[in-house]
C-alpha cells in the first residue's frame, strides 16, 4: 500500500468508522429473517446502508484535500463492497445458503450500484456548497430514498424502482423476486445519470459557475426521468393504469376500471356485486360515502403484479378511494377492499387508517365487515384455531407488528373476528373513536383483559371439539419470515412450472429437487409427482410421497398430499390404498371441497376404469364423463365437479343447465353443501329463480347446520341482486353507459 494511499484510509475516521460499522451491521443482520441469506434483503440493506456512507465518505475525504483521483474512490468501493460479501460467504459456507448465483446477481445489480450513487451524491453535495455539504447530502439522501413514499402515497402501485435501493416488490405475499430486464434497465440508467455526474464534477469542483450550470442541467435531467418513469414501467400513475385498463362502467357508487378481454355479462356480474357490498357496509358501518370509489379490475395476478406490484393480494388505498382487485376476486376478496375504503370515513393519518397505523385493527375492522372465511364464519375459525391449540394472545396481536409475527390467516381470523366482538357487544360508533384513537379502556370505560376474557369465553360456546383436522388444514402454515430460503425456492418452483408448460420435463424435476434438497416444499413434492407422472414413473411418484408424507403431518398440506396419493394409486391399479386414503380423508374431513372430491374419486374408483380416465382428460372430456353418470342416486357426490368443469371449461350455463334440468329438481339433491354451490353459481349467471329456489331448499334441509349464517348471508345477497339487476340494467341509462364503455 503506499504512502498516499494509507494517508487517505489512516487519516480519514470516517472512513475507518464507515467500514466497522458495514462490519458490525452485517453481522447482525445474520440473526434476522430474509437478510440472513445471501439474497434480496441482504443486497437491499447494504444498498441503504453503503450509499449513505459513500456520499458521507466521499464528502470528508474532498473536505480534508486528501486527493480528488478518481482511483482512490476505486479503492473505496472496494473496501466498502467486500465486506458485506465477506461476511455473508462466510455465513453460507459454515450456515446455510439458498443461491450463491442469485445472491451474486442481486449484489451487483442492486448494490454495487448504490455505492456510486452514494459517491456522486456526495460529490453534488460538496459542489453546491463546501461548509453545509453534510446537511446538503442529509438532505438529497433522504429526498431520494423518501421518493417512495410520495410515489405510495399520490400513485396507485405498491412496487418502486428507487435509485438508492433498486428496486421494492411491494408486499410480503409476492414471494418470487428476480433480476428482472426492468431492473437491469432501470440500474444502467441509474449509472449512467450518475456516474456522468461524478466524472463531470469531480473535475470541476473549484470551477463554481460550470458546477452551477452542470447542476441545473442534471436537475433538469432527474425531472424528465422522473416524468416520463411510468412509459418504462417504473412507476404507475392513475393515468397510465387507466389508460392499461382502459374501459370503464360507473355505477352509483363505483367507477370500475376493467380491461377489454371483459365481456359484458362478467361486467354486469361485477358490478352488481360491487353495489351489493356497498350496500351491505353502508349497514354494517352506519355510513354513506362522499366520493365514488375507484375500483381497478385485472385479468389475472401476472398482470397486477406487473402494473400495480401486488400480484398475490388485493389492496385497497383509503385515502385516494381506490382499490385493486383481478376479475375473480369478485366472490373472495372484494367486500373486503372495499370495507377499508369505509373505514376511512373515520380513519386517522395522512393514510386514514387505524391510530398508529396498526395493522391488527386495520386488517380486522375489514374482516369484521366481510366475516367469512373460505366461506366459514370468522368467529368459528377463531374457535377453531383456539380449541385446537392455535391460540393467539389478542393483546399482543393489536400492538405493533406482531401481526406479521404468525401465520397470517391466525392474525386476519383472530383480529376480525374480536373487532366482530366488541362491535356487536359495543356498537360501531365506540368501535370509530377507538380506531382512530387507541386508548382502548378511555373509550369503553372497561379494562381490556375483561373484554377479552369475556372474547375468549365466547369462542368456547362455539362447537369445534372435533374439527382438528379442520384446525390443521387451515393454520399449520409457515410465515414468509420463519420459511427456508422463501425467494429462491419461489423463483426456482416458477422456473420448474415454465420448464414443466414447456415439456423440458428433465429440466423441471431437477430444479423440483434442488428445492427438495433444501426444505420440504409441497409445492415442489407435487410438480416433481407431476412431472414423474408425465415421464411415466409412478413408482417414483408414489415413493417419494411416501417417504416425504410425515415430514407434513402438522401442516396444512398433509390432506391435499394424501388426496394426491391417492389419485396416483388409483392410477397404479393399487385400488385398496386408494380406498382407504380417500375414506380417511372423508373421515376426518379437513375442507369440504377435499371431503366432495374424495367422495367423487371414491365412486369413480368403483366405476370400472372410470377413475383412471377421469385423471388423465381433459376438464371438457371430464364434464362430458360426469354427465353420462350422475343420476339421483350420485348427484350429491358428482354435481359440485360437473358446475366446477363447467366453468373451467367455459360451458355456457344455458348448456349446463339444459343437460341436468331435470336431475337438478329431485329430491335426492339434499346436501346444504352443494345446494348452496349450485345457487351460487345460478345467481353469477343471474338465473335468481333458482338461485333462490335452491338456497330456500339448503336452509331448509340444514339439518346438519352446515354455515347457517353463510345462508342466510347468500340469501340477502340473492334477494338484493334480483332486485337491482332491473334497475342497473334493464335500464336505458345504464344501456348507454355501458356501450359508451365499449366503444
Amino acid at each position: 500500500m503506499n504512502t498516499k494511499l494509507k494517508k487517505i484510509l489512516f487519516g480519514n475516521f470516517i472512513f475507518l468508522f464507515s467500514l466497522v460499522l458495514i462490519l458490525i451491521i452485517n453481522i447482525a443482520i445474520l440473526f434476522f429473517p430474509l437478510t440472513n441469506v445471501f439474497g434480496f434483503e441482504f443486497s437491499f440493506v447494504n444498498a441503504i446502508l453503503i450509499s449513505f456512507l459513500a456520499g458521507i465518505t466521499s464528502i470528508s475525504h474532498l473536505r480534508n484535500k486528501l486527493n480528488t483521483n478518481n482511483i482512490y474512490f476505486f479503492y473505496f468501493g472496494i473496501f466498502f463492497l467486500i465486506i458485506p460479501l465477506i461476511v455473508t460467504l462466510i455465513n453460507s459456507i459454515f450456515g446455510y445458503s439458498c443461491s450463491i448465483i442469485d445472491g451474486f446477481l442481486f449484489y451487483f445489480v442492486i448494490t454495487v450500484p448504490s455505492y456510486l450513487i452514494g459517491i456522486s451524491l456526495g460529490i453534488v453535495s460538496f459542489s453546491i456548497s463546501k461548509r453545509y455539504n453534510y446537511i446538503i447530502f442529509f438532505s438529497l439522501y433522504v429526498l431520494i430514498l423518501f421518493i417512495p413514499i410520495a410515489e405510495f402515497y399520490f400513485n396507485p402501485q405498491v412496487f418502486f424502482f428507487n435509485p438508492i435501493f433498486g428496486y421494492f416488490p411491494g408486499t410480503i405475499y409476492d414471494e418470487n423476486i428476480s433480476i428482472s430486464t426492468k431492473l437491469v434497465l432501470y440500474r444502467v440508467l441509474n449509472l449512467t445519470f450518475f456516474i456522468s455526474i461524478f466524472v463531470i464534477l469531480i473535475n470541476k469542483l473549484e470551477i463554481k459557475k460550470y458546477s452551477s450550470l452542470i447542476l441545473t442541467g442534471f436537475l433538469f435531467i432527474s425531472l424528465i426521468f422522473l416524468f416520463l418513469s411510468p412509459q418504462f414501467g417504473f412507476s404507475t400513475t392513475k393515468k397510465s393504469l387507466s389508460d392499461h385498463l382502459n374501459k370503464r362502467i360507473e355505477t352509483e357508487h363505483f367507477v370500475i376500471h376493467y380491461p377489454k378481454s371483459l365481456d359484458e355479462k362478467e361486467i354486469k356480474k361485477i358490478s352488481l356485486y360491487h353495489e351489493f357490498y356497498y350496500s351491505r357496509l353502508t349497514n354494517f358501518f352506519k355510513l354513506e360515502l362522499k366520493n365514488k370509489i375507484d375500483s381497478f379490475v385485472f385479468k389475472n395476478n401476472t398482470e397486477k403484479g406487473n402494473y400495480f406490484g401486488s400480484a398475490n393480494a388485493d389492496v385497497a388505498k383509503p385515502w385516494l378511494d381506490e382499490i385493486y382487485t383481478t376479475i375473480g376476486s369478485y366472490n373472495n376478496t372484494l367486500e373486503h377492499e372495499i370495507a377499508h375504503i369505509f373505514s376511512a370515513s373515520f380513519g386517522t393519518t395522512l393514510f386514514k387508517v387505524a391510530d398508529g397505523i396498526n395493522p391488527a385493527m386495520i386488517e380486522g375492522i375489514a374482516v369484521a365487515a366481510s366475516p367469512f372465511y373460505n366461506d366459514n364464519c370468522v368467529d368459528y375459525m377463531a374457535a377453531l384455531a383456539m380449541t385446537n391449540g392455535y391460540k393467539v394472545n389478542i393483546k399482543k396481536l393489536f400492538v405493533g407488528a406482531n401481526f406479521f409475527s404468525q401465520n397470517s390467516s391466525l392474525s386476519y381470523i383472530y383480529s376480525g373476528s374480536f373487532i366482530k366482538y366488541i362491535i356487536e357487544n359495543y356498537g360501531i360508533s365506540k368501535f370509530k373513536q377507538y380506531y382512530s384513537n387507541s386508548d382502548f379502556e378511555n373509550i369503553y370505560k372497561i379494562n381490556f383483559e375483561e373484554v377479552k376474557d369475556g372474547y375468549y369465553n365466547y369462542l368456547k360456546t362455539i362447537q369445534t371439539k372435533s374439527d382438528s383436522s379442520k384446525a390443521k388444514y387451515y393454520f399449520g402454515r409457515q410465515t414468509i419470515f420463519t420459511r427456508v430460503c422463501p425467494r429462491y425456492v419461489s423463483k426456482t418452483l416458477d422456473d420448474a412450472s415454465k420448464a414443466f408448460l414447456d415439456k423440458d420435463y428433465n429440466l423441471s424435476i431437477k430444479k423440483y429437487l434442488k428445492i427438495l434438497e433444501k426444505t420440504n416444499n409441497y409445492f415442489a413434492l407435487i410438480g416433481y409427482t407431476n412431472v414423474s407422472l408425465e415421464l411415466n414413473k409412478i413408482n417414483n411418484a408414489i415413493d417419494k410421497i411416501e417417504k416425504n408424507l410425515k415430514d407434513y403431518l402438522n401442516t396444512s398440506y398433509y390432506y391435499n398430499l394424501k388426496f394426491k396419493l391417492a389419485d396416483i394409486y388409483s392410477l397404479s391399479d393399487f385400488k385398496n390404498k386408494a380406498d382407504s386414503l380417500y375414506s380417511k380423508i372423508i373421515k376426518e374431513n379437513p375442507n369440504n371441497w377435499l371431503l366432495q372430491l374424495s367422495e367423487q374419486r371414491l365412486f369413480l374408483l368403483y366405476q370400472s376404469e372410470n377413475i383412471k380416465e377421469y385423471l388423465k382428460n381433459s376438464p371438457k372430456e371430464n364434464y362430458r364423463l360426469l354427465l353420462k353418470l350422475i343420476d339421483k342416486n350420485n348427484i350429491n357426490i358428482l354435481l359440485p365437479s360437473v358446475i366446477r368443469l363447467s366453468i373451467i371449461s367455459n360451458i355456457k350455463y344455458e348448456t349446463f343447465y339444459n343437460d341436468l334440468r331435470e336431475i337438478l329438481n329431485s329430491e335426492s339433491l339434499n346436501s346444504s353443501f352443494v345446494l348452496n354451490y349450485l345457487s351460487m353459481y345460478m345467481l353469477d349467471n343471474f338465473d335468481f329463480v333458482n338461485a333462490e329456489k335452491m338456497l330456500d331448499k339448503a336452509i331448509k334441509l340444514n339439518i346438519n347446520k352446515y354455515n347457517v349464517s353463510l345462508l342466510k348471508y347468500n340469501l340477502e345477497k340473492i334477494s338484493w341482486m334480483e332486485e337491482h339487476f332491473k334497475i342497473f340494467f334493464l335500464s336505458n341509462h345504464f344501456s348507454k353507459k355501458l356501450i359508451c364503455s365499449l366503444n
